[in-house]
């Protein structure tokens, strides 16, 4: 599947010449005199420089999947770690036995999405990803929560095509969104999702065990990595369990 932008360029071409000739004209430059100085302008700018708006340089043909067509992840099923380290402290961390995950702030993993080369040359330090936990927000528009799962799709798909053993990963915001928010994952594979925060009403919870029994529901999971504090009810799935950093930091004190 091609970006439109390459359909454009194709149906754009008439005996007369392109409607946009310098749409997709290479960069030239233009010498003047401005204050004694010589100055380049560009005359529009080459097709990969266009296609850096979302990532679109680096991939755009992955399969999509649900109404809001987001990238559709592939199953893992292959090991696990023994631990999982924080992106924001990974490079303390290596080893063969130690995972990669994302439950920290958006802004320490942003870098994911905004310098997505860069971010996967550490990543793939690590034989175990769980995948960026972007997250939902029950007080934003809907619109907003599905583009941070675009790019939790996108980075998932980007990493996975390139060597990278990721986990899938899910989240939810409000009861509404568990209409799309499981698009883009897949079906019969491990899937990883974090149980440090929930809240402590009884609606926070109740919303948090609805969206787990969902998502077993629909994408019939092979496994279940938590991350943080034991669940308080059945999914009917294996469940792998991985000490959050405040367990860890009880068990140090003890």
């Amino acid at each position: 599947m091609y970006h439109p932008i390459f359909l454009i360029k194709k149906s754009m071409n008439t005996k007369d010449g392109d409607l946009f000739p310098d749409f997709f004209s290479k960069p030239t430059m233009n010498e003047g005199a401005e204050e004694g100085k010589l100055y380049k302008r560009n005359v529009g700018a080459s097709i990969p420089e266009k296609l850096r708006v979302g990532n679109l340089h680096l991939c755009n043909s992955f399969t999509v999947d649900g109404n809001e067509e987001l990238p559709l992840a592939s199953p893992y099923n292959g090991e696990l770690p023994n631990d999982l380290v924080a992106y924001g402290h990974h490079r303390q961390y290596y080893g063969a036995n130690v995972g990669l995950h994302f439950y920290e702030a958006d802004c320490v993993f942003e870098t994911a999405w905004s310098k997505p080369v860069a971010t996967m040359n550490e990543v793939r330090k690590f034989r175990y990803v769980i995948a960026p936990d972007n997250t939902l927000f029950v007080d934003q528009a809907k619109s907003f929560n599905i583009l941070q799962l675009y790019k939790n799709r996108w980075v998932t798909c980007y990493w996975q095509q390139n060597g990278v053993n990721v986990i899938p990963s899910a989240s939810w915001g409000n009861a509404d969104s568990l209409k799309y928010c499981f698009d883009g994952l897949p079906e019969n594979s491990i899937i990883a999702i974090g149980h440090s925060a929930v809240g402590r009403t009884y609606s926070e919870k109740f919303l948090y065990r609805m969206a787990v029994k969902e998502l077993v529901q629909r994408k019939s999971p092979t496994k279940l990595v938590v991350y943080g504090f034991r669940l308080d009810f059945d999914p009917e799935v294996e469940v792998v369990y991985y000490d959050c950093f405040i367990q860890k930091l009880r068990t140090r004190c003890l």
